[in-house]
């Protein structure tokens, strides 16, 4: 498993506390890392329950879909 830098999910949550559209923080598997407050309230998941899991278990793309956009973000 890829380390990150220890303040990146701080960093993350700074940068999208306001906004009120979702976003996650993702690792190139599709791991999430962390989600900001709207992400969470769409999902109506808690944030212990939604971090460490994968994003493939909360969106209705296919599998493959799903993997080659992930793998075009972490170019």
């Amino acid at each position: 498993m890829h380390q990150y830098p220890p303040h990146i999910k701080e960093c993350f949550h700074a940068f999208t506390a306001a906004q009120r559209d979702a976003s996650f923080l993702l690792d190139r598997g599709g791991l999430i890392l962390a989600a900001n407050e709207a992400a969470l309230r769409m999902l109506g998941l808690s944030h212990d329950s939604l971090s460490g899991g994968y994003i493939g278990t909360q969106t209705v793309e296919r599998e493959e879909k799903l993997t080659a956009y992930l793998q075009s973000c972490g170019r």
